[in-house]
């Protein structure tokens, strides 16, 4: 005897899965915002260096997950964007 609430039953049991779908989406939006977290003191005029070496580089635009940077190598200049996660911060001079 089918009254209806069959399909209803079954498409509940389909949810967990609808669930764990967004759940991971959203434990990897949140590892996004630890990462960017990491580097929330940066801003525009701040002295930055790869974390696996490099140039120091001035930062002149900070967005949600990048930064934009520019820097010399003797007199010619260079610009690019990088990861948050990829800078560190370092003493000024």
């Amino acid at each position: 005897m089918s009254n209806g609430n069959h399909s209803s039953i079954e498409s509940f049991g389909k949810k967990p899965h609808h669930l764990m779908g967004l759940f991971l989406c959203l434990q990897k939006t949140i590892s996004l915002l630890n990462i960017t977290m990491d580097n929330t003191n940066l801003y525009t005029g701040s002295l930055v260096r790869l974390k696996s070496g490099g140039p120091v580089m001035t930062v002149i635009n900070v967005n949600a997950l990048t930064v934009e940077c520019r820097w010399f190598d003797g007199a010619t200049p260079h610009k690019a964007v990088f990861p948050k996660s990829a800078l560190e911060q370092v003493n000024s001079f």
